[in-house]
């Protein structure tokens, strides 16, 4: 009896414009929500590497390493991060 009841229940809300609109609304905030984690375990990333390699980082790099919201660049920075030789070329590179 349980089960048909749950199976009934399951079988109106899939049929609901409304819940389908908010079942899609929270798909969207998740997958913002892990997107903004990628973006902000990809600084730190960037940041650690850095700091490995080549020592105390200048506090306006760090805000900007942390404030920076875009994958793409983030990614280029990561890239700069492991080849630099030195914390100028770095800098010079991603102002280029």
């Amino acid at each position: 009896m349980r089960a048909r009841e749950l199976q009934a229940a399951v079988r109106r809300v899939k049929a609901s414009r409304e819940m389908e609109a908010k079942y899609m609304l929270l798909e969207e905030m998740l997958q913002d929500e892990r997107e903004a984690g990628r973006v902000e375990g990809r600084a730190g990333i960037v940041l650690e590497l850095l700091e490995d390699s080549l020592g105390n980082l200048p506090e306006d790099l760090r805000s900007r390493i942390l404030s920076e919201k875009d994958g793409d660049v983030l990614k280029r920075y990561l890239k700069l991060a492991k080849t630099a030789a030195s914390l100028d070329e770095f800098m010079q590179k991603i102002s280029e």
